[in-house]
């Protein structure tokens, strides 16, 4: 798996400040074209938009490995056979309601 580390934020965040002084200095050439300017535009807002793809996916995969851990919690706490193989997401969803209907009645019948 990818994990996106502080270092390569840091690599990103400063080839956008490298980006905007080109940028920067473009504006102060009497000679340059507007042409230029866009296209650092353009680069610079790749560059953003690849710095926030990767702080979005390093929030996803902190959010699905949160996700991950609560379905092993509840496979712990489900019970199951001991032959059987790992449960999938929805039998364990689907067996814990099963569990928790059956724990229900059972307090209700006492």
């Amino acid at each position: 798996m990818w994990v996106l580390r502080p270092h390569d934020i840091e690599d990103l965040l400063k080839q956008q400040e490298k980006v905007m002084d080109l940028c920067q200095k473009d504006l102060t050439l009497a000679h340059q074209e507007p042409v230029r300017f866009s296209s650092c535009k353009a680069k610079r807002r790749r560059i953003i938009n690849v710095v926030q793809r990767q702080a979005a996916n390093v929030r996803e995969r902190k959010r699905m490995f949160s996700l991950n851990e609560a379905f092993d919690e509840l496979r712990r706490k489900v019970p199951t056979f001991a032959y059987e193989k790992r449960l999938s997401r929805i039998e364990t969803l689907r067996l814990a309601i099963i569990y928790i209907s059956f724990m229900r009645d059972l307090l209700e019948n006492t």
